[in-house]
């Protein structure tokens, strides 16, 4: 019986960690205290996201370094910041990153940074 309960117990816990870090459309959660913010998210599958950085950051630099910790490459470089084909475990990576200030889903109406 104990076993028994136990298991329930372990179940339980495991089911509320999934539900506790992801939403309701199934995006992964930000694990961060304060998270960039993120507009117009794409919800499925590798798409393109414009990423602002915070102002002072060196935009080439701060890709290139950010590519290499999170796998992804840049495929423009502006001024202020980069756009990336990214997943949706990589945007959320990235809005806990200190240079970020925003992110948003690239459906062509953003503008040239």
């Amino acid at each position: 019986m104990l076993a028994k309960l136990t298991y329930l117990v372990v179940a339980t816990f495991g089911a509320c960690l999934v539900a506790c870090n992801s939403n309701s459309r199934g995006l992964v959660v930000s694990s961060c205290g304060d998270p960039a913010p993120l507009t117009a998210p794409h919800v499925q599958g590798v798409g393109p996201y414009v990423v602002l950085l915070n102002a002072g950051v060196d935009a080439q630099g701060e890709s290139q370094r950010l590519s290499m910790k999170y796998g992804f490459t840049a495929t423009s470089v502006f001024l202020f910041g980069f756009e990336a084909d990214l997943d949706a475990g990589t945007v959320e990576q990235l809005r806990c990153e200190a240079s970020v200030e925003f992110i948003r889903f690239d459906d062509g109406t953003f503008g040239v940074l």
